[in-house]
C-alpha cells in the first residue's frame, strides 16, 4: 500500500496526473459473486477494479428468488398455467438478472416447538415429512426419496428429476425439463394447512448460523397459493387457531432473515387470491398481500390469472432493485483502494472482506457510477503433489 501511495504521490510532484502502478485489463466476471457491470483485473499486482451502477432503478445481477409454493390438493386448478407461464419466461425471453439465482420450497409448517416434525395442523398423509420443500429446498435427491416413500399414486406426481437447490432460471434437468417446473412437481395432497409465512420463518430458523441467499444479493420470496396462510381445513383445530395467533409479518421475516443473511434488499411477493375462488380465506385477512405491500412486492390474483409471464417478469424486475447500498465484490479483498461515485470519493465499509457498503449516502434517484478497486488475497499456496489441496 505504501508503495503505491509513493508512486502516486510521484506523479502528483512532477506536475503529471497520476499513473495507476497497475495493468488493469477487462475481463469476463461471468462466474464471480461480484454485481458489477465492468470488471477489470492485473493478476500480477492483485488488484481489481469493478464498475456499478448505482441507484435510479439500476438492477443488481445477482438476485435471489425463493418460491414457497401450496402443495395441497386445490393446487390443481392453477399450478399448471404457473409452471408454463415460468417454463415460457425461461426458455424464450428470460427477464432474469444474469447471475439470478432459484430455488423452491413449500408452505408445509413445522411445530412450532420442533423444526423438524410436521404440525399438528397439517392434515398428513403417507410419508408426508418427507415431502422435498418441508423446511428444505427442493432438489433432486429430496424428489428421488418422496417418489419412492409416498407411495404409487403420489410418487407418479413427481415424474421429472430435480436439479441442484439453487438454478439458474434457463437450468434444465438431466432430461432437458426446466428445472422450476420440476421443482414445482407437488403431491397434491389434502393437506389443510397452507401457512407459507410461517414455513419460511422456520426455515430461517432451521438455518441459524448459516447463510439461505447469496452474500450481497438482492432477495425475493414469492408465495404461490390459492388461499392466504394459514389456510383451513373445515373445522378450525386449535393448532390452526395457534398458527393464525403466531403468524409472522414481513417486519418479523426480515428481521430473522437479517440476522445470517447480508442482502441488498428483502421484498416479498404474493400469487395469492383476491377473493375466495377456492378456498375460505377473508376473515383471516389477505396475508400474502399484506406481507408483499409491507415490503414494496408485487401481488397478482391467482383466481383470475390466466398468463403468469407479466407478473414473474415484474418479480425479477423489481426483485432486483437494491434497497440498500450493499454491492457484492467478485473477490475477498485484503485492500481497498478507492471507492468513488460519479468520479467523488464517499465514505464506505466492507462487511466480511466482500460485500461493500456505501455509509451515510441513500441510494441516488438519478442512475449513479460506483466504482471500487481493491487489492485482493491472493491464492493459497499448497505443497505440491497434495491433490487433496489444490486451490
Amino acid at each position: 500500500m505504501r508503495n503505491v501511495v509513493a508512486l502516486l504521490l510521484l506523479g502528483l510532484l512532477n506536475g503529471c496526473e497520476p499513473v495507476e502502478p497497475w495493468n488493469l485489463a477487462a475481463i469476463d466476471d461471468g462466474h464471480s459473486p461480484s454485481a458489477a457491470w465492468l470488471v477489470e483485473e492485473d493478476p500480477d499486482a492483485l488488484v481489481r477494479r469493478e464498475s456499478f451502477l448505482f441507484g435510479g432503478g439500476a438492477r443488481s445481477p445477482v438476485s435471489d428468488y425463493l418460491f414457497v409454493v401450496d402443495n395441497s390438493v386445490s393446487m390443481k386448478k392453477i399450478i399448471g398455467d404457473f409452471r408454463a407461464g415460468f417454463a415460457g419466461l425461461a426458455s424464450v425471453d428470460n427477464p432474469f438478472p444474469e447471475k439470478a439465482h432459484i430455488a423452491v420450497m413449500s408452505t408445509l409448517p413445522a411445530r412450532l416447538d420442533d423444526l423438524k416434525r410436521l404440525n399438528p395442523a397439517v392434515h398428513r398423509s403417507r410419508a408426508l415429512h418427507r415431502d422435498p420443500g418441508f423446511l428444505r429446498l427442493v432438489d433432486r435427491r429430496g424428489i428421488q426419496v418422496y417418489r419412492r416413500m409416498a407411495g404409487e399414486a403420489v410418487g407418479k406426481r413427481f415424474a421429472a428429476d430435480g436439479c441442484a437447490p439453487w438454478f439458474a432460471p434457463t437450468d434444465n434437468n438431466n432430461l432437458g425439463i426446466p428445472c422450476i417446473v420440476a421443482h414445482t412437481q407437488i403431491g397434491l395432497t389434502a393437506v389443510d394447512t397452507e401457512a407459507g409465512l410461517t414455513a419460511l420463518f422456520q426455515m430461517l430458523e432451521k438455518h441459524r448460523g448459516r447463510a439461505l441467499f447469496r452474500r450481497g444479493a438482492a432477495v425475493n420470496v414469492v408465495f404461490v397459493s390459492d388461499t392466504h396462510d394459514p389456510g383451513l381445513s373445515r373445522v378450525r383445530t386449535r393448532s390452526e387457531i395457534e398458527l393464525e395467533t403466531w403468524r409472522p409479518g414481513y417486519p418479523e421475516l426480515k428481521a430473522l432473515a437479517e440476522r445470517d443473511n447480508v442482502m441488498a434488499s428483502f421484498r416479498l411477493h404474493a400469487i395469492a387470491p383476491a377473493t375466495e375462488c377456492v378456498e375460505r380465506w377473508e376473515h383471516l385477512g389477505a396475508s400474502y398481500y399484506q406481507a408483499a405491500d409491507d415490503s414494496g412486492g408485487v401481488t397478482l390474483d391467482i383466481c383470475t390469472a390466466r398468463d403468469y409471464t407479466a407478473v414473474i417478469r415484474a418479480i425479477a424486475e423489481i426483485g432486483s432493485i437494491p434497497q440498500d447500498p450493499l454491492f457484492p465484490l467478485g473477490r475477498p479483498a485484503e485492500d481497498v483502494l478507492s471507492v468513488q461515485v460519479d468520479g467523488k470519493p464517499v465514505n464506505y465499509s466492507v462487511v466480511g472482506d466482500d460485500v461493500l457498503r456505501i455509509e451515510a449516502m441513500p441510494i441516488p434517484k438519478e442512475q449513479a457510477h460506483l466504482e471500487v478497486v481493491y487489492r485482493y488475497h491472493s491464492p493459497p499456496i499448497h505443497p505440491v503433489g497434495d491433490p487433496d489441496r489444490l486451490p
